[in-house]
């Protein structure tokens, strides 16, 4: 993925990375230990699913961009040749270097719609690379081309979050309804700290066995 420039926002659907994180957290969740359930507050447990299983949406560090310009070879129509074959030829290019915190595999997700023309760009491990070249560059075309595509990454940027909020919401749903199906001979017994002081994972706020 590091060497490959691809389009964005067209791979695997975000509905099928969900769906598949949400299994998993089913099968840890229905898998506890009685124990677990025993000595774990609720919202403890709640708390560990969802940081566990939610999606980092990556969030652009824009203040941080920067910019390289280099050579390389451009593909161009050959005038001379009856078959409309290309040649390669010196050119520029001049690649936007956009740092980002979050999940970088989900630059290739798909969104739940499509909003306009989709950006291309390279992937890494905590930057997205814009790249464009030309014989010769516009820097006023290329400006603009920019800011396009900028504009495009945020738009599905947003609406990835949006899908990931309902995913962190769904997770803390299903798991609480798996947590609170606990074995017959158990209670949940959770006192608030605020109200009472009582450190959390004291013994007064862990659920106990009805004796």
């Amino acid at each position: 993925m590091r060497d490959e420039v691809r389009v964005l926002f067209n791979g695997s659907p975000i509905t099928e990375r969900m769906a598949n994180l949400e299994r998993k957290m089913v099968e840890e969740a229905k898998s506890l230990d009685e124990g677990v359930l025993l000595t774990k507050d609720i919202a403890e447990l709640c708390d560990y699913f969802e940081q566990k299983y939610k999606m980092n949406v990556p969030r652009l560090k824009e203040s941080d961009i920067k910019v390289d310009y280099g050579e390389v070879n451009v593909h161009i129509r050959d005038l001379f040749s009856s078959s409309g074959s290309h040649v390669l030829v010196d050119g520029t290019a001049i690649t936007f270097f956009i740092p980002f915190e979050g999940e970088a595999i989900l630059l290739l997700c798909r969104p739940r719609y499509h909003s306009g023309d989709l950006p291309s760009g390279k992937v890494l491990d905590n930057e997205l690379a814009l790249i464009y070249s030309a014989r010769v560059l516009d820097k006023r075309m290329v400006d603009e081309a920019f800011d396009r595509d900028l504009r495009a990454v945020r738009r599905h940027l947003e609406q990835l979050q949006a899908s990931a909020d309902q995913h962190s919401s769904s997770l803390r749903s299903h798991a609480l309804s798996i947590i609170e199906q606990r074995p017959p001979g158990c209670t949940a017994i959770v006192i608030s700290r605020k109200v009472s002081g009582i450190p959390f994972g004291d013994e007064q706020t862990r659920r106990k066995p009805i004796s």
